[in-house]
């Protein structure tokens, strides 16, 4: 109301009327909510809670531009027409109405979210197994480019989703007098509610792989050692701890840097243009040189350390440093040379030593044994002298063994022997092998078990070796087992490999382990009372390698298991028969 014109301006016919405005303004003061604004503040009045009555009446001062004018305005709180207040006043009953409710909710789900937080970073790479810390392929990533990551999975989605959904959308309701707007929400609210779930759903999915990978690096303690910036800042402390030797690299580069980007910056002057292609050309040239040069090293070192220590890397065209490199990479393999050579040598003198020692024993042994079958033929009755000649036989043949062993030991380490391969039937070895080995056994009172498949295993051995290796662990287990109990000899074909196992149970206390056992001159009584020369099971287990075998040891207490694996011939020819590598009068031969 402007009074000092008595002009009206209203929304509604029936305030139109000056001589009617207390009337009006009373009518107003019925309404459920009311403001009325004077230039005057003493004359502000309102129901409205929390009002600012300077606030209104500075806005409507400058708004009207009088100084004597009164404002009113009003809602009918029973909202008898359908606009926006109708609109929002249904809205709020709707979902207001339980405010408190969803308040209380809230805070305890506030709660709720606190303690399951607590609870996930107290877990953070830890599992029910164990107590490490685990890290997953995420938490490798370098930490910025993972922050990075999360990012645009978080952002670009969100960005997306609140592009393509209106802030609101309206129908029209015509009230036969005026057109009236509604919030769609009102009435469709539901799809708003499922896509303000699967957003918040999503961004809590997004933050929880963010802040857990935070706190597993955290407490892995690579959330700086696996940074980017930490890369950055190591990589600018090699470069100015090796500038002395990468100058040259850094020089040609910046020159290379900033000719480009003057002739960039050109834009098609010739000189600089013919400058760049030239740098380019020059760089070009470099980085082939280089990669030329760094693959004749890395071939040159591959064949040096593959055993070709002779092997010499060309030097011709190669630059500075890179035909330094060369050069210091050609005396290692001449050294290595040396070093292998002289090696060579004294393995061969070591042999050959073993070899002579073993001749030049031999010969006095034999005499010593064939003086005492002569001794044997003489028929001494004094039982003393038949004791002593009994002594001399055991120790003399005992000493015959060990020196067979020595040299056979010699031969084997040193790969002075030469293989020859034939097709045996494993099966058949084993049988013979047990057949032989009966007597010993029973007089240890040992009984073998012996469990054979009854189909063939052909393997492609030498066949005097391999019955090397069946003797010498037969004789391992005929020597070293309980006496009493049972030896279990088995052999089964799987996965085209023919595995054959020989168990017993230790008489002596096995207190070394399985490893030391294959050692040379190692037996598993320690006293040495037994005959055995602790050579067995290195020559057993020689063999079996150089013949393309696996040979295992297992000790499980007293239980001793030798395991011996052989790859099986699959197809053989009906007309070529097995070979067990073995005559009839019990000798071997190639």
């Amino acid at each position: 109301v402007d009074e000092d014109t008595g002009q009206v301006y209203t929304n509604r016919k029936e305030y139109e009327d000056y001589s009617k405005v207390e009337e009006n303004l009373k009518k107003i003061r019925g309404m459920g909510k009311y403001t009325i604004v004077r230039p005057k503040l003493a004359n502000f009045e309102s129901n409205l809670k929390d009002t600012d009555a300077t606030q209104w009446r500075d806005a409507i001062k400058y708004s009207v531009g009088g100084k004597n004018f009164v404002y009113a305005v009003g809602v009918d709180t029973s909202y008898p027409i359908q606009d926006d207040f109708h609109a929002e006043n249904i809205m709020y009953e709707k979902y207001g109405s339980n405010a408190r409710s969803i308040a209380i909710l809230g805070v305890f789900a506030a709660i709720l979210f606190i303690i399951f937080m607590v609870w996930l970073t107290s877990i953070a790479g830890r599992n029910m197994k164990d107590e490490e810390l685990h890290l997953n392929w995420f938490d490798h990533i370098k930490t910025e480019l993972a922050a990075v990551i999360i990012g645009l999975l978080w952002g670009i989605p969100l960005m997306l989703a609140y592009s393509g959904i209106p802030v609101s959308s309206f129908k029209a309701y015509d009230d036969g007098r005026t057109l009236v707007y509604q919030a769609d929400y009102i009435y469709n609210a539901l799809p708003y509610m499922m896509a303000g779930g699967i957003i918040a759903a999503y961004t809590c999915g997004m933050f929880l792989i963010g802040y857990l990978s935070l706190v597993r690096r955290i407490k892995a303690r690579t959330l700086w050692s696996n940074s980017v910036l930490k890369w950055f800042f190591g990589f600018v402390g090699q470069l100015f701890r090796n500038l002395h030797a990468i100058w040259k690299v850094v020089l040609l580069f910046g020159v290379f840097a900033v000719i480009h980007w003057i002739a960039y910056i050109s834009m098609g002057d010739g000189i600089w243009l013919f400058l760049a292609l030239t740098v380019e050309a020059v760089a070009f040239v470099f980085l082939i040189r280089q990669t030329i040069g760094r693959q004749r090293i890395k071939k040159g070192i591959e064949k040096i350390s593959g055993g070709e220590v002779d092997y010499k890397i060309p030097i011709y065209g190669l630059g500075n440093e890179q035909s330094d490199i060369a050069q210091r990479v050609n005396s290692i393999g001449e050294g290595l040379d040396a070093a292998l050579e002289e090696s060579m040598k004294s393995e061969r003198l070591k042999t050959d030593l073993i070899t002579n020692v073993s001749h030049d024993i031999k010969t006095p042994l034999t005499s010593i044994i064939n003086y005492v079958e002569l001794l044997k033929q003489e028929n001494f009755e004094d039982p003393k002298i038949q004791r002593y000649l009994e002594v001399l036989e055991a120790k003399s043949q005992r000493l015959k063994t060990l020196t067979e062993d020595v040299v056979e030991a010699s031969k084997v380490s040193s790969g002075n022997i030469t293989l020859e391969y034939m097709n045996i039937n494993l099966v058949e070895m084993i049988q013979q092998t047990s057949g032989e080995f009966e007597e010993k056994f029973k007089a240890r009172n040992l009984k073998e078990v012996l469990t054979l498949p009854e189909q063939e295993a052909i393997i492609r051995v030498d066949g005097r070796r391999m019955w090397r290796v069946l003797e010498n662990i037969y004789n391992n287990a005929a020597k070293y087992a309980m006496e009493g109990t049972r030896i279990y000899a088995d052999l089964e074909v799987r996965d085209l490999s023919a595995v054959f196992n020989l168990k017993n149970v230790s008489e002596q206390q096995l207190n070394i382990t399985a490893d030391e056992l294959t050692e040379r001159f190692i037996r598993g009584d320690i006293s040495r009372s037994t005959e055995g020369s602790g050579l067995g099971l290195s020559i057993a287990k020689t063999l079996t390698q150089m013949q393309g075998g696996k040979f295992d040891l297992y000790v499980d207490g007293d239980l001793f298991r030798v395991t011996i694996t052989f790859p099986i011939v699959l197809a053989k020819a009906d007309n070529e028969p097995a070979d067990d590598g073995r005559i009839n009068d019990g000798q071997t031969e190639a």
